[in-house]
């Protein structure tokens, strides 16, 4: 298995592959439906969506996490 001090990497490396493949998806599809272009045009949108999605997550992942934390009630004890 994976080392826990890779948690962060991980995380934002799978986060990053299920939106940016579900996202780009939905845009491909509500704009060109499901046309002979469709397979090609969602790999690359994927592909292109993901190499940003991943870097970006890396940076924001600690932020959302820390502003997460502020957000929610702990319950009192």
């Amino acid at each position: 298995m994976i080392p826990a001090r890779f948690e962060s990497l991980l995380f934002s490396f799978l986060l990053s592959v299920f939106m940016s493949c579900l996202s780009t998806f939905v845009a491909i599809y509500t704009a060109v439906g499901l046309s002979e272009a469709f397979l090609v045009l969602w790999m690359s949108a994927w592909g292109n969506s993901w190499a940003v999605s991943f870097p970006i997550l890396l940076l924001i992942t600690p932020y959302v996490r820390r502003l997460t934390t502020k957000l929610i009630v702990s319950p009192a004890d």
